[in-house]
Formats: structure tokens, sequence, C-alpha cells
């Protein structure tokens, strides 16, 4: 038994000796039994493959930098158009739609092997005998912050001998540390929406036009009887220089600046707990965008106020809210410094309007990423319409037409009047409240009119100016009255008109630098047509 046990641990240790000489040898025998010609033609194999590789690995990430990790756009589930190309959303409303470092992995090496196979087909060994058996064919990316290393296993044989496995070969480039960086943005925005925050607050900063309200009012309080009017036009102007300003003065990886002596800028300090010190980023708006506003805006001040301290006067007081629903795509570019190309993706900004008239983030599905994302109930009017706007002197009789006049029919805007004072277009159909606005110089026309009888000739008067001159007043310069001490910017005088009853008061609003003061309120019957100049 013993003998029996000896002879197998011989016998085993003889076959393991066999076995490392036979490797070793084989190794060398093919080592040294490969000729020389063939070896040159394995190295000129082996370097036309990868720089087959490297070459298609370039073009790939240029394709796949450019257009968002992704190749072509019909793999996207949403996109934007930007400096000609097609720029995937990786983040829309609340929903961060950002491909996985895996499916783009499996882009680039899906895309590799079919250009590889392109190119092989064309190569040319001037005779000499060299396979690829492309049925084995199969690659692999490794994405790095700092390079790609990719591995391309290509069985290969010159004169029937082997080329060894894989070929590979190392692409510098930052497309790691890029798409680790779009994707934790993406994660940020959808959760925390950003920019749709600093955009409502660029709305409700936009800065004042001459009347003294916001370009794009949205809380206020008017004064003065009268009228406070943006046009489509002008609204549409003011958000998008809102927006072009968020784009413009958002910064990277600080704290928001709270100093009021300092334009505002707006500031993301981190993103997914991340900050990305080295990348250079820069924010653009997508190809031929410009914020648009359908309907224009209008308040008309009529309402009266009592100050119950000292008088009653005929003053008014207007408080007004008004809130704003948009969108626009913002495109994130990244810089590669290692390869030269820029990185793209895009984020989709929605604002929408709460209950409570108030500007708030809102929500959208994937699907909805296009230009028809907000409706203003103004699409697809059933009916059609022919207006035109005249003026009528009140001294003459003369009817002459009125351009520029501004039409609105059931809170959509029909259009501008042309020199004919002529205005033609879709309208709602049904009963709906028309209201023409010229300037502030003429009466807005209101009327609620039935669409099917609404094309005809509507009047415009202008609002008579009058200049009094009194013969004698009484100044009381005593500043503020009641309310208006809470409007420190409106201030007013009282003067009593000598020889007018008891309890008739003018509140006079003085104009700088001249005799001549517009009166805000008056009782005429109260005052005489034949007053001098003193």
């Amino acid at each position: 038994m013993k003998l029996q046990v000896e002879f197998i641990s011989v016998l085993g240790m003889l076959i393991l000796i066999l076995v490392v000489i036979f490797y070793a040898y084989g190794s060398n025998l093919s080592y040294i039994t490969v000729p020389e010609d063939v070896m040159k033609v394995q190295k000129s194999v082996e370097q036309m493959i990868e720089g087959i590789m490297r070459d298609s690995a370039n073009h790939i990430l240029f394709d796949m930098e450019n257009h968002g990790g992704y190749i072509s756009t019909r793999e996207m589930p949403g996109y934007t158009r930007f400096a000609g190309m097609s720029v995937p959303y990786w983040q829309v409303c609340e929903n961060d739609i950002s491909p996985s470092l895996q499916k783009i992995k499996e882009r680039f090496e899906n895309a590799l092997e079919m250009r590889v196979k392109e190119r092989i087909n064309d190569m040319d060994f001037s005779g000499k005998n060299v396979t690829f058996d492309l049925s084995r064919l199969n690659s692999r990316v490794n994405i790095l912050n700092e390079k790609l290393v990719v591995e391309l296993f290509l069985p290969t044989k010159v004169e029937g001998y082997d080329i060894k496995q894989p070929y590979t070969v190392e692409i510098p480039t930052k497309f790691g540390e890029i798409v680790n960086f779009a994707k934790d943005l993406s994660a940020e925005l959808a959760k925390k929406r950003h920019f749709e925050t600093f955009t409502i607050y660029s709305v409700y900063f936009s800065p004042d036009l001459e009347d003294g309200h916001p370009v794009l009012p949205t809380i206020g309080v008017i004064t003065d009887r009268g009228v406070l009017y943006r046009s489509p036009e002008v609204l549409s102007e003011g958000l998008d220089n809102a927006i072009r300003y968020v784009i413009a003065n958002t910064k990277w990886w600080s704290e928001m600046s709270v100093r009021e002596d300092v334009p505002k800028t707006f500031s993301i300090p981190s993103v997914n707990g991340k900050k990305y010190m080295d990348l250079n980023i820069r924010l653009f708006l997508s190809d031929g965008f410009k914020a648009q506003i359908v309907n224009p805006v209008l308040f008309e001040n009529t309402d009266m106020i009592v100050d119950w301290i000292f008088f009653v006067f005929p003053e008014s007081l207007y408080f007004y809210h008004n809130a704003y629903e948009f969108h626009y795509p913002i495109v994130i570019r990244v810089d590669d410094p290692y390869t030269g190309y820029a990185f793209n993706f895009a984020s989709f900004v929605y604002v929408t309007v709460d209950d409570d008239n108030t500007m708030a983030p809102g929500s959208c599905g994937v699907q909805t990423v296009s230009q028809e994302i907000v409706s203003s109930g103004c699409e697809n009017l059933g009916c059609s319409a022919k207006i035109k706007v005249v003026e009528k002197s009140e001294s003459s009789g003369e009817i002459k037409p009125l351009e520029n006049a501004e039409v609105i029919y059931g809170g959509c805007f029909v259009g501008v009047t042309d020199s004919n004072g002529v205005v033609e277009g879709p309208v709602k159909c049904g009963v709906n409240e028309l209201i023409i606005f010229y300037n502030t110089t003429h009466e807005i026309y209101k009327k609620t009119i039935e669409s099917d009888r609404l094309s005809g000739t509507y009047i415009l008067h202008k609002i008579p100016e009058i200049v009094m001159r009194f013969k004698k007043v009484i100044i009381e310069p005593e500043g503020c009255y009641g309310l208006w001490r809470m409007f420190p910017s409106s201030l007013y005088t009282k003067c009593v008109i000598e020889d007018v009853p008891s309890g008739d008061y003018a509140i006079i609003r003085f104009k700088a630098g001249g005799d001549e003061y517009p009166v805000v309120s008056l009782n005429e019957n109260s005052i005489s047509w034949n007053c001098i100049n003193t």
C-alpha cells in the first residue's frame, strides 16, 4: 500500500514537470519559430489596428461630447438645438433623465466595433495572409476621469501566427469627469430647481419703465387714476432680458451673495453634494430662442379711497398682482481641455402659476419637452374678426384711423392695428370682452360682445387735457396725509382754492420749474371757468 502511494506521488510530480516544460517549450518555440518578416507584418498590423481604434475613439468622443453622451438624435428622449446640433435634455422639470454611465459605455463600445469593422474591410496588406475573426470582435471601454482605456478583442493571424490580444489604446480626456458632473447637476436641478428660482427672482425685480412700474408688472400699487399697460412685445422682451440675466450671472461653487451694493448674481454652490472646481462650465440658450408672452397686461385704476384722518378726497389707490407662466431650455456646455471638444447637455426650465397667482417651479412630463408645453388658452381659435379702430375729433368730427392700437378679445391678443387702423386675425368663439388700448391719452374701449358680431369699426375718444390756473390759492405744505405716509414716494400737498365752498379740496401734484400743475382730482362744478392768471 505504501509503495502504491509513493508511486502515485512520483507520477503526479512527473506529470506536473512535463506540463511546465511543455508550456515553456511551446511558448519559446512559438516565439522562436515566428519568421522575422511575419513579425514585422504583425507589428504593422498592431499599429494599424491601434491607429484605427484611436481614430475611431476620437470620432466617437467628438459625437458623444457634442451630443451629451449620445451618438444620434433618435436615441435622445428629448432635445433642443444649439450651434446647429441636437443637444439632449438630461433634466426636465422635476425629472432626472440623464443616461447611466453603463449605457454611455455600451453606446461607445457598439460604435467602436462598428467603425472598426468598416475600416478593416478597407485594409490592404500587400499580399500577406492576414485574417481577422470578426465574428469574435468585442470591445471594452473603461471611462475614467482623465482618460479612456479602450480594449479591442479581435483574433488576428498573420501567415497562421496569432497576434497577442487585446489591442489597447488610451485616450486623454475629461469625458468621465464631465459625465459625472452632468449627472450630478441633473439630479440637483431636478430636486432643487435652481434656474426656476433664479428666473422668478429676476422677473420680480425687472427694471422700471418711464411710468414707474416694472417692465414685468408683478406686485405693486397704482397711486394715480389711469392705466398700467404692457403689450405682448414689451412683456416678451422683458422676460427675455430676465432670462438672459440669469444665464449671464449664474456662478459656480460659491455661496449666493446677499450684498445690496453690487449687481445681483446667482450661485450653485455644489451639485449633489460635490464640487467640480477644475471644469469650465458655460450656460447658453438654444438656437433662436426668444421668450414669448402672448397676452398683454392691463390694469385700470378707477378705485376711490378715503383718507379718514383729515378729509375725504376722490383720490385712487389700486393694488395689482400678476404672474407669468413660461419655459425655456438651458444648454450647459463643459469644455474638455484634452480633446478640445465641449460636452453639451440641456436643462428644461418651467415656471407655472399656482392657485394663489404666484410663480413657482412647474411639474411636467418628459414627453412634453417642446415649445407647446405651456398653453395660453389662445391656440387653435375657431373664429376670426376684422376690427378697425378710429379716433373722432370732438371739435371737428373728423374721423381718422389709429395705428398701433392693441386689440384683446377674451383675454387673447388679437394684434396691433396697421396704418389703416385695421387688425385681422383668429379670435375666441362665443361671448367675450373686447378691449382696445391705444395709449394713456385715449380712453380704453371695453365691451362684451359675441364673436360673430365682433368685426366692425370702433371709436376711441381722446381724454381732454385741462390746464387750470387759479387766481389765488392757499398752500398748506403739510407733506403726506393719512394713508400717504405708507408711500413716501407719493407726496402730496393740500391746497384750498379761495371762494370754493367749504369741504371741496383740490389735491395738486407740483411740477418743478413751472407754474402749471396737473390737477389730480377736482370737483369741476365748484370752479369758475373764467379764472385769470395772477
